[in-house]
């Protein structure tokens, strides 16, 4: 199914310049912007750890494949990280309310 929808030939980039996520190409759209994958030094959202836990997809320096997400793809990345994390957060919460009810109840 997926060889019919999309075919391996209409990838023009002879140098891998491609979002590792969805396989667009910088040079199809001048107007998209593209992160480099291993060069997001930001402590808070790490791009590499995030895809590969939001994803199971592991980036290595040390491979041949593209190693960039275009700016859609990372913002549906980041939406995912707040997310779980607004999620993590409510966790705490209903724990706390939860014990606190069953202590109440004894």
């Amino acid at each position: 199914m997926f060889e019919e929808s999309f075919n391996m030939n209409d990838l023009h980039s002879e140098n891998f310049d491609l979002c590792r996520i969805c396989l667009s190409e910088p040079e199809a759209d001048r107007r998209l912007k593209f992160l480099h994958v291993l060069k997001n030094n930001e402590s808070y959202f790490q791009l590499n750890l995030q895809i590969e836990e939001l994803l199971g997809i592991k980036i290595e320096s040390n491979d041949i494949k593209p190693k960039i997400v275009c700016e859609n793809c990372y913002k549906s990345l980041f939406s995912w990280f707040e997310m779980k994390k607004k999620a993590q957060e409510s966790q705490i919460v209903i724990n706390y309310i939860a014990t606190k009810k069953v202590l109440n109840k004894t």
